[in-house]
């Protein structure tokens, strides 16, 4: 059994190991706590053996269910102006940025559960306004990008992927500069407006 070095003023080595050990120790943990709020082991009245197999086939569906996509909304797109009550997602942080030299808009950012994604880019395609806005579901492998009333699926490296949203998107008066969508693999908001210098 390998245990965490104990004690304040560690070395670095030491620190890192605890690190290393936390995030080996993490995911086990967190099953564990899972497992506690299943109540058909509470009642499961069978071998270790038997309920230890039960478990291993549940814990693949738990840890799906806490994959995460990141959504990311223009609320100003919205037919609305805000997101609806009980909209999928919960909200990380809002906070203002250049749409282009003359517009300021407020970026929604929420954490979806990946499961959920295809039904959160549809139900967003549905609310957006019909015209300049978009709106995209992101992890780091797959984004959907939802226009009005229509959603659209990419994956990281597909180009010509992205050339038919880009294409799908300009249907809905919205620059291509603004749809530059791989690049939002690494960049959270490429099509920023360059500040100037002062």
């Amino acid at each position: 059994m390998i245990t965490p070095y104990k004690g304040k003023n560690k070395p670095e080595s030491q620190k890192d190991a605890n690190r290393a050990h936390a995030r080996l120790r993490g995911p086990s943990e967190r099953a564990n706590a899972q497992l506690k709020t299943w109540h058909i082991l509470r009642k499961l009245r069978s071998c270790p053996h038997r309920t230890g197999q039960l478990a291993k086939a549940i814990h693949p569906t738990e840890l799906r269910d806490h994959r995460r996509m990141k959504r990311l909304i223009i609320e100003e797109s919205l037919k609305g102006g805000a997101l609806p009550p009980n909209f999928y997602g919960t909200r990380v942080k809002e906070y203002k940025h250049p749409l282009d030299e003359d517009t300021m808009v407020t970026i929604v950012e929420l954490a979806v559960a990946e499961r959920h994604a295809l039904d959160a880019g549809m139900a967003l395609a549905r609310e957006l306004l019909p015209r300049r806005y978009y709106a995209h579901l992101i992890n780091d492998q797959s984004m959907y990008i939802a226009f009005p009333n229509c959603l659209v699926h990419l994956e990281r490296g597909d180009d010509e992927g992205e050339h038919q949203a880009q294409v799908i998107g300009q249907t809905f008066d919205i620059p291509l500069s603004q749809m530059r969508f791989l690049e939002m693999f690494e960049v959270d908001h490429p099509d920023a407006p360059a500040q100037g210098s002062e």
